[in-house]
């Protein structure tokens, strides 16, 4: 990767992400295979502000998910979709082979808010074990989540839980709870079935949903 003033000799590997901040007129971008966050400004020059630690080849391990109050020595692993979380100055993100969400707050410390559970590697084949509505967020679990969105009036934060085939909140008080999807959890290979709607969401199916957008 190569963060440079010039924004055609700045380097991404597999961008997925992108949100943009009002405030700033700054574009965050998911770095995916180079597991980092990185940002271009307003004058064109893009930084990362968060992630570091090794780059390895196209879908292998970079290692555990890292927290620090050093963004730069957080570790991302292929994170994949940004929302912006005005209310709390933070950069919600879904950090896809970790099956976490981290938020990135405006003093540049990486937390974990929500997931947790044992890394399973490659995601795609060892399910993390089912889909875990908690209290505590950090007991929570995802599969591969893909996309997040931030509910900017009751700050509730709405997760793709891509592999488990299921729509998730994040609270305000940090509890997770299954929002709409049902059905047997067969990850990112196997078909759980046509999709249907229901009047019960918890009834609805989907299959390996992808980006979130939070309609006002």
């Amino acid at each position: 990767y190569v963060d440079s003033d010039d924004p055609l000799l700045a380097r991404f590997n597999g961008p997925t992400g992108v949100a943009f901040d009002y405030t700033t007129r700054r574009i965050y971008v998911a770095d995916f295979y180079n597991h980092r966050i990185r940002a271009i400004h307003l004058n064109g020059s893009v930084t990362t502000i968060a992630g570091g630690g090794p780059i390895p080849s196209s879908g292998q391990n970079p290692g555990p998910p890292v927290d620090s109050i050093n963004p730069l020595e957080a570790r991302f692993v292929y994170p994949i979709s940004i929302a912006i979380d005005a209310e709390r100055d933070r950069l919600i993100v879904a950090d896809h082979h970790s099956n976490r969400i981290r938020a990135i707050y405006g003093n540049g410390t990486v937390t974990t808010i929500a997931g947790g559970g044992t890394q399973k590697w490659p995601p795609g084949d060892n399910s993390p074990g089912l889909p875990v509505d908690s209290d505590d967020p950090l007991a929570a679990r995802f599969w591969a989540p893909s996309g997040v969105a931030v509910d900017p009036f009751t700050e509730r934060i709405f997760v793709s839980d891509s592999f488990n085939h299921r729509i998730r909140v994040i609270y305000l008080n940090g509890s997770v709870r299954t929002l709409a999807g049902g059905g047997n959890v067969t990850g990112c290979l196997a078909n759980p079935g046509p999709p249907n709607d229901r009047p019960n969401p918890l009834d609805a199916r989907f299959f390996n949903p992808g980006g979130l957008l939070y309609d006002v």
